[in-house]
This record gives C-alpha cells, sequence and structure tokens, in this order.
C-alpha cells in the first residue's frame, strides 16, 4: 500500500462525507411523514439513520463503513430499533418504517 499525502486523505474525507450527506437526503426515513412516526416511537437519530439503511436493503457491513462504526454497533442499534418498534426482524421493521 503507498502512502498517501495529506491532500489526498482530505479529498478522500470530502468524498465520504458528501456521500453521507446524499444518503441522508435520499432517504426516505430520515424525512418526510416516517420521519415524524420514526420520531414518535422514540428513535434516536442514529436509529433512525440505521433504519434508512435497513430499508435501503444495506448489510451491517455496508452501514458500518457508511456510518463510520463497527458492525457490533450497527447490531446493538438494530436490536434496540427492534425492542423499541415491536419488529421480529430486519424485514418488519423496513415494512414498519416504510408503511403508509
Amino acid at each position: 500500500m503507498c502512502p498517501a499525502n495529506r491532500d489526498d486523505l482530505w479529498e478522500g474525507v470530502r468524498l465520504s462525507v458528501a456521500i453521507a450527506d446524499y444518503v441522508r437526503l435520499a432517504d426516505p426515513v430520515t424525512s418526510g411523514p416516517a420521519a415524524a412516526e420514526a420520531r414518535d416511537a422514540g428513535l434516536t437519530t442514529r436509529e433512525t439513520e440505521i433504519l434508512g439503511h435497513i430499508v435501503a436493503g444495506r448489510t451491517y457491513g455496508e452501514i458500518a463503513i457508511a456510518l463510520v462504526v463497527s458492525e457490533k454497533t450497527v447490531s446493538s442499534h438494530v436490536s434496540h430499533l427492534l425492542s423499541k418498534t415491536g419488529c421480529a426482524n430486519r424485514v418488519d421493521l423496513a415494512r414498519w418504517a416504510t408503511r403508509t
């Protein structure tokens, strides 16, 4: 692996932030009617972000990379989501988040 210079590193950080911002803007769970329901269920901002990724069909690994956390942290958030929503699994969570 070749060493990167400081400008390359900062460009990578800027790109990562831009991608994360795009995902949040395009996420139906963090904006619109579903967002109000998520707040009513007592979901934290991070749980709502995780829920958006679940709705998009992402794996724990993909979510972890996008949010710069470990897969264990994602798993913990999903457990809290299941408890707070009364859902049995990730598929139920996605249905809960997207129902009208």
